[in-house]
C-alpha cells in the first residue's frame, strides 16, 4: 500500500482505498475514535467507479462501498 501524507502538519498516513490490500486497517476521515478503524477481509472488489471493501469484522457479509478516489487515514 502507497501511503501520502495530506499537510505538513498531518502526520496521519492516507492512502486511495483503491490501493489497500488485504490486512491493512483505514478508518474513513469522517469517523473517529476506535470503533472507525476497520481491517480487509480481502483485497478491495472494483465495480465501475465503485471500490468494494469486506471487514473482518462483518466477515464481508456487507461491504463498505466508496468512490476509488477516496483517501482514508491508514495504519
Amino acid at each position: 500500500m502507497g501511503t501520502i501524507t495530506l499537510g505538513e502538519n498531518d502526520d496521519q498516513p492516507s492512502a486511495f482505498v483503491s490501493d489497500l490490500t488485504a490486512g491493512d486497517s483505514y478508518a474513513p476521515w469522517y469517523m473517529d475514535g476506535p470503533g472507525a478503524w476497520q481491517e480487509l477481509l480481502e483485497d478491495p472488489v472494483q465495480h465501475g467507479d465503485e471500490i468494494y471493501l469486506y471487514h473482518v469484522s462483518d466477515d464481508g457479509a456487507s461491504p463498505a462501498i466508496f468512490d476509488a478516489s477516496t483517501l482514508v487515514r491508514v495504519r
